[in-house]
């Protein structure tokens, strides 16, 4: 099992036993591009190594989607190194999607100093819990249009329902 798998999985397992719903790899590039040409903010061209359109913004897949029963979103991006910690230039971007957001990890590779206000740090601990928080998130008030909030709603169920065929 990959490394980033493994710390996937122990996320989810938690968060699911908690009652959450856990969505892995939802695309969501079309979503940012459209609100990027709204002018709201987001800039999926920068985000995608200067590959605008909707193209580039493609490519943007945040590793775990959770949602709870009050519809709270969070996203976590699992990072199996430094390097790729570094080199991700997407997942601010993200943030416009939810009201936390996580990185998880499974060493000591990033700091909790390092990370912006408001963005939190899960790390795998050997516990039976699997993991810890090494930083609360704090929420980011979820602002997006109410269409792209609903096509982001049902992406979930879509998503959910045909990793559910696959099972079959």
């Amino acid at each position: 099992m990959r490394k980033s798998d493994k710390i996937k999985k122990a996320v989810m397992k938690d968060y699911k036993l908690k009652g959450w719903a856990c969505i892995p790899e939802m695309h969501i590039g079309d979503l940012a591009y459209s609100l990027d040409k709204n002018k709201t903010g987001i800039h999926s061209k920068q985000a995608n190594g200067g590959k605008g359109g909707e193209k580039g913004a493609y490519s943007m897949i945040p590793d775990i989607w959770l949602v709870n029963r009050e519809k709270k979103i969070v996203i976590v991006e699992v990072k199996s190194s430094r390097a790729d910690f570094k080199s991700d230039k997407k997942w601010h971007i993200y943030q416009q999607f939810c009201d936390l957001f996580y990185f998880a990890i499974d060493g000591d590779y990033i700091s909790k100093d390092e990370l912006p206000k408001g963005v939190g740090l899960i790390k795998l601990d050997g516990s039976k819990r699997g993991f810890g928080f090494v930083k609360k998130a704090t929420s980011n008030k979820l602002s997006i249009p109410d269409d792209v909030y609903s096509d982001l709603m049902f992406r979930m169920a879509r998503s959910m329902s045909n990793r559910q065929e696959l099972l079959k």
